[in-house]
């Protein structure tokens, strides 16, 4: 290339360095597929259905009973000193004023009244798939988190913690990340919105393989 025209030399660069250039792009082209080809596989996360604590049924209040007032079928006798004037008032039931509770004037027989008012269940709208953790997924660890939670009236979840997990802290953060985006249809008690406290969800993390046996 000493000796060779100046237009000679551009050509010989130029074609050298796409070479070059093709050369690069081929060898990264085959360092990405080979890495991408080594990476494991991550399993779907399997969770379990949330188990939700019973509500308590609002105890009906007791009707209380009182006693009927039983009138004097006789009058008491008089004293023979003492006779009855020829116009006397005898006063009858009738014309008592009517002052008499609802069960005086409805008698003794109890009528029943529904004085529960209408409720509804607490009820989950919107749940999320904890993300399983890579350092599980690489070791191939399973486990499950149990978390204790309140929803609030606007069905929204708070003050979430982990009760008992197994390994131990090891998928605590993705339960955690998880139950505090799921959205609840609040639970109604004559029409209002309630909060509801210490709610119980259990995650189950399964490796679920189509190797396996």
């Amino acid at each position: 290339m000493v000796g060779a025209p100046l237009p000679v030399k551009y050509i010989l660069l130029t074609t050298a360095s796409l070479l070059m250039t093709l050369l690069c792009f081929w060898l990264m082209q085959l360092l990405i597929s080979t890495e991408i080809s080594r990476m494991p596989e991550i399993a779907p996360t399997k969770i379990s259905s949330p188990l939700l604590s019973p509500l308590r049924k609002a105890k009906e209040p007791e009707v209380r009973r009182k006693a009927k007032k039983a009138m004097p079928s006789e009058l008491p006798p008089q004293s023979e000193g003492n006779p009855l004037p020829t116009q006397t008032s005898v006063l009858t039931k009738s014309h008592y004023p009517i002052r008499a509770s609802l069960s005086e004037i409805l008698g003794s027989e109890q009528i029943p009244v529904n004085l529960t008012p209408p409720t509804k269940d607490l009820v989950p709208v919107f749940m999320v798939q904890p993300v399983y953790p890579f350092v599980a997924v690489v070791k191939g660890i399973e486990g499950f988190v149990i978390v204790q939670f309140s929803v609030r009236e606007n069905g929204r979840v708070t003050d979430a913690i982990v009760v008992e997990s197994e390994p131990r802290s090891l998928f605590d953060d993705a339960a955690l990340s998880a139950i505090r985006k799921f959205k609840f249809q609040p639970r109604e008690v004559g029409g209002d919105p309630m909060p509801v406290e210490t709610m119980q969800i259990r995650f189950a993390f399964t490796l679920e393989s189509p190797y396996a046996s």
